[in-house]
């Protein structure tokens, strides 16, 4: 079965951009600050969480770049790769059950939407 790499696209990026809506609204951002070059903890804590989301779809690392770059971040590769492991430590130790809660929240979300 041939799947239409086009539509794949705007399917992914169709999920990618109502999870960006699910974490902004939970966590009280704007998308310019979740796609601004800022660090702090507010706004790259919520980015990981997109990419663990989008990971979870399952989303290739490459179409998360590839997705975030389409709204103006460039992030490499690695960068991702780390954040997702990074945020499974956290929501698998359970230091933090409000994130772990909002998390699953949003996976719920995102299979009823999309």
């Amino acid at each position: 079965m041939l799947i239409n790499l086009k539509n794949n696209k705007t399917m992914k990026r169709g999920i990618f951009n109502e999870y960006v809506k699910l974490i902004c609204s939970g966590l009280e951002i704007t998308e310019e600050q979740m796609f601004s070059d800022v660090r702090n903890r507010e706004v790259s804590r919520p980015r990981h969480l997109l990419y663990k989301l989008c990971h979870e779809r399952p989303m290739t690392i490459n179409q998360i770049v590839s997705l975030m770059y389409e709204r103006g971040f460039d992030v490499k590769y690695e960068t991702v790769r780390r954040s997702i492991i990074k945020i499974t430590k956290v929501l698998e130790e359970d230091n933090d059950k409000d994130l772990s809660e909002f998390f699953d929240t949003c996976l719920k979300k995102a299979e009823i939407c999309c």
